[in-house]
């Protein structure tokens, strides 16, 4: 209360000795905004508001609630998706023809293993396969024995 007090009387200072009335209002705006911000931290402190567990409504969801963890545990990790497009067009580059590729990783973002998805034609030879894993393997850092090939 003492520091509201001792900032209305300093707001009101600042107001009255501003040299013309060009910048009143803008003294005034700001000096409001900041009362405000100072009205509205007691209120939140005696309603308990925990801001980080608020529940919201996805905008294009079915209007369920769910927290903010929730949801980005839910989104798509768009870094993984363009290693695997990188993967697939490493792999085109020498030839082969990609379907998909699927990276799973632990917790830390190591990669644990690699499914390389090809579209191998029957004149083919296993030297294909081979030199597809090992590229895998030496671009994601993995033991070759962890890249797998799914023939299509």
């Amino acid at each position: 209360m003492k520091n509201l007090v001792i900032y209305l009387i300093l707001s009101a200072m600042v107001l009255n000795i501003s040299p013309g009335n060009n910048y009143r209002k803008y003294i005034s705006l700001f000096t409001g905004l900041v009362l405000i911000i100072m009205l509205a931290r007691p209120v939140a402190a005696v309603l308990d508001m925990d801001w980080s567990k608020l529940e919201w409504s996805e905008v294009a969801g079915d209007g369920t609630n769910m927290d903010i963890e929730q949801y980005l545990a839910d989104k798509p990790d768009y870094s993984i998706l363009a290693q695997q497009r990188q993967m697939c067009d490493r792999i085109e580059e020498e030839g082969i023809r990609v379907e998909d590729v699927e990276i799973t990783r632990d917790r830390d973002g190591q990669v644990l293993r690699l499914i390389i998805y090809m579209i191998i034609e029957d004149n083919e030879d296993e030297s294909v396969i081979e030199r597809a894993r090992s590229l895998a393997a030496e671009q994601y850092n993995v033991d070759i024995s962890d890249v797998y090939i799914v023939r299509r």
